[in-house]
């Protein structure tokens, strides 16, 4: 049984039962779309098959109805352009999650139609985009493959170009656009494994990128943050409030378990904190049994 779970201020969290997916499938990108029905894209099914369907439901359907893509997104971008229309871009290029492709297109939630795009100039997979403020597009990333560029997207001229090198290639990173058409470019993995803490700032003008810090905080190092995890956020503007970015942050402990925080990042002061500094409350050890999951 599927469900979904909604928050009110003033009645906390309420769990909502919902139809079955029409087709299992695990690592989905899914959206709110505006007249607040939901869709997934893609993702592997049984077998660890990629997929090349979607899947929209509304409150009061008593089924989720399925659309054909024109092509496979396992382990794809997705980036919001505007209220109506959602970029997909790159994914596996076999089964198994293997492999890497550069197709894009774009979906358009008014007639659940989907349009070939232009090509990445990269293929890519288990990358992560961003819309910037100037309303280009931005894709970082790669997973065992060539992450040394990024790469911005024009909506209007259907083109996507090539940036400078980055500092540290890496995958699964949270990229969080900044007000002078920049991003934030931060945490994530190596393209072949191995937690990446450093951040690193993006400067549209120049199409370049340069080291922010080294770790989460300055003074504290080991926090391990990224997108991998379905928790992870796809749409960055989906967890900004008051112009700040939420994410949560997880620490190994000595000798087992770890601590979990929740961080605020405004991307123009460049500003990283936590939003609870109690932090015996967020510590658990493994070896009594605990455990702990969670994410925004």
């Amino acid at each position: 049984m599927g469900f979904l779970s909604t928050y009110a201020q003033n009645g906390g969290f309420v769990k909502q039962n919902v139809p079955d997916l029409s087709i299992g499938r695990t690592d989905v990108k899914g959206a709110l779309l505006h007249d607040g029905s939901f869709v997934v894209f893609g993702g592997h099914t049984p077998g660890f098959l990629r997929s090349n369907t979607a899947e929209r439901w509304k409150e009061g359907d008593t089924a989720w109805t399925v659309f054909t893509m024109n092509d496979y997104r396992d382990a794809s971008a997705i980036v919001k352009i505007d209220s109506f229309k959602i970029m997909l871009a790159g994914g596996m290029s076999t089964d198994l999650g293997v492999g890497q492709i550069q197709s894009t297109e774009i979906y358009n939630a008014v007639n659940n139609t989907f349009a070939t795009k232009a090509n990445l100039k990269v293929a890519r997979t288990m990358f992560r985009g961003a819309k910037l403020k100037n309303n280009k597009l931005l894709f970082v990333g790669n997973w065992y493959a060539d992450a040394s560029q990024a790469e911005i997207y024009d909506v209007a001229t259907d083109s996507f170009t090539l940036t400078n090198n980055v500092v540290h290639p890496r995958a699964c990173s949270y990229v969080v656009p900044r007000s002078n058409n920049g991003a934030v470019i931060m945490g994530g993995v190596g393209t072949t494994g191995g937690d990446i803490e450093t951040i690193e700032l993006f400067d549209y003008n120049t199409l370049s990128f340069s080291l922010f810090r080294n770790h989460l905080l300055e003074s504290d190092s080991g926090w391990i943050y990224n997108t991998y995890h379905p928790s992870g956020t796809y749409f960055p503007e989906d967890h900004m409030l008051n112009g700040k970015f939420y994410f949560s942050a997880y620490k190994p402990l000595t000798p087992a378990g770890s601590q979990y925080m929740i961080f605020s990042l405004d991307p123009d002061s460049m500003i990283i904190k936590p939003l609870i500094t109690t932090t015996n409350l967020l510590k658990y050890d493994v070896s009594n049994g605990d455990s702990i999951n969670f994410g925004l």
